[in-house]
């Protein structure tokens, strides 16, 4: 642990996964250490079991300590990549870098195919771009999640997107934007007396909130376009709203083919009523957060118990 000079902040603990995370930690931490409750002292295995980030190291760094098999000897280590990073998201670039998928299959959810996961975690919000057979959801953003170590993850608010061809290039958006309630992508609508909505990204929409809709003629309800309906209930777990608009009579929401998007399609979306021009005059809280990127070469393995310190240095003493 670190001496007087430095003073304790927060603390925690999480169980991993196996893939990187984010954790939002108070400013001015100088100094976090992490460490590996399940396999403190347990000789079974070779483990990173400790991991420390001390400010002024290399972004995605790490000093750590790796437990050797029967004899529980420490030694030190250096990490290079995908070590830990402070993370200010009022002021850091929002994109990281690009992440090459091979495929993106036309299931519901779909999966895309990518060599290296390292970078990311579930939950995180990636971005397609530069897409030559996936035009219809070129420019949206996607939560995802069931990552298969090095081969797949899922997009896992999407529905089946029609054909999607072969490789496709993504970002990982570092953090969510910033300012409180946000636009979102649709990517489907169900009909009835009221009308549920679902959205590519985990959305921050309450009951009581009033939305409006932006849905081009490619995606076939029009009869949306420009409505404004007030959110009467939530599903956190298939991400939908659902708003009091009657759109029983309406024609289906569909994504256009990849060639229809290639002449250029705005994405239907869902607005927070008060969004004008670039000026959002219905966002009155900013969502910007202080906070620390685990990767993956640190966040301990599958089902570890993984305990935290966050600490800040005493300028008192």
């Amino acid at each position: 642990m670190p001496n007087n000079a430095s003073a304790l902040v927060a603390y925690g603990s999480y169980t991993s996964d196996g893939n990187a995370r984010t954790l939002e930690i108070p400013p001015g931490v100088d100094h976090f250490i992490l460490r590996n409750r399940s396999d403190w002292g347990d000789a079974t295995a070779v483990t990173n079991v400790q991991s420390e980030y001390q400010r002024g190291q290399a972004d995605a760094s790490a000093q750590g300590l790796t437990q050797a098999v029967t004899t529980n000897i420490l030694s030190s280590s250096n990490v290079t990549t995908n070590g830990f990073t402070l993370i200010d998201s009022s002021s850091d670039t929002l994109l990281g870098g690009a992440l090459s998928l091979t495929a993106i299959t036309n299931a519901d959810p779909p999966v895309a195919s990518i060599a290296d996961t390292s970078s990311l975690a579930n939950g995180d919000i990636v971005r397609i771009y530069n897409s030559a057979t996936a035009k219809q959801i070129a420019g949206y953003d996607f939560s995802i999640d069931n990552i298969v170590t090095n081969t797949s993850f899922e997009l896992i608010y999407m529905t089946a997107p029609g054909s999607v061809g072969g490789a496709t290039s993504a970002k990982r958006l570092a953090f969510d934007l910033n300012w409180y309630p946000r636009r979102r992508f649709i990517t489907g609508v169900t009909t009835g007396t009221t009308t549920e909505v679902q959205l590519s990204v985990t959305h921050d929409f309450v009951v009581g909130s009033k939305v409006s809709f932006r849905v081009p003629s490619a995606y076939g309800m029009t009869q949306l376009d420009n409505l404004t309906g007030q959110v009467t209930a939530i599903n956190t777990t298939t991400n939908t709203i659902t708003v009091d608009i009657n759109s029983s009579a309406f024609t289906a929401f569909a994504f256009p083919s990849s060639a229809t998007a290639a002449a250029g399609v705005t994405p239907a979306h869902v607005v927070p009523v008060g969004e004008v021009s670039t000026i959002l005059t219905s966002a009155s809280q900013s969502a910007a957060f202080r906070g620390i990127r685990i990767g993956s070469n640190v966040c301990g393995p599958n089902n570890a118990v993984m305990d935290w310190w966050a600490f800040k240095a005493d300028v008192n003493i």
